[in-house]
């Protein structure tokens, strides 16, 4: 096995490890602790634990799609190369602008109507529009996704088919 095949494949058990571990004291280290203003509410301990955890892996995660982008668009250097027929500087740029795309016209698109969140009204509405930008973003990128998933995975069986024929 290829030496960065099995090193990513180390950080990503490790990331899967963490975030098992991080759940789960979430869910088993009183959760169900009453709010103190109001004890109809839950106010689970592990609450700022969570935050962290997620902001930080955001963080990471948003460092390395910054890091990967720049490093493909600049190893390719001048000029259009073909990899197994395929233009992947041409590919790299439309997935670039495709996603940048669709991020601004979800969020032109995102409502900005107040919210009651335990039961005080939130109104901020440029927050309000990047949450639902950010939701409706991943619903439409896991269906793309999942879209490209079937599409090769019916291609490689009508291959299959059609080779035994």
């Amino acid at each position: 096995m290829k030496q960065t095949e099995k090193l990513s494949k180390q950080v990503f058990y490790g990331i899967i490890a963490l975030i098992v571990v991080v759940f789960s004291m979430f869910y088993l280290i009183g959760f169900h602790a009453p709010y103190w203003e109001d004890p109809d509410f839950n106010a689970p301990k592990m609450t700022n634990v969570m935050l962290v955890f997620m902001f930080l892996l955001f963080f990471v995660t948003i460092c390395m799609a910054i890091w990967s982008v720049y490093s493909s668009l600049k190893k390719r250097g001048k000029g259009e190369k073909l990899y197994n027929g395929i233009p992947v500087k041409r590919n790299a740029y439309l997935v670039v602008l495709g996603t940048l795309l669709l991020l601004v016209c979800t969020f032109l698109l995102a409502s900005s109507n107040p919210m009651s969140v335990n039961g005080k009204e939130y109104a901020n509405v440029w927050w309000l529009k990047l949450s639902d930008m950010f939701i409706c973003s991943s619903g439409i990128l896991i269906l793309i996704a999942t879209g490209a998933v079937v599409f090769g995975a019916s291609r490689n069986w009508r291959r299959s088919n059609h080779s035994k024929d």
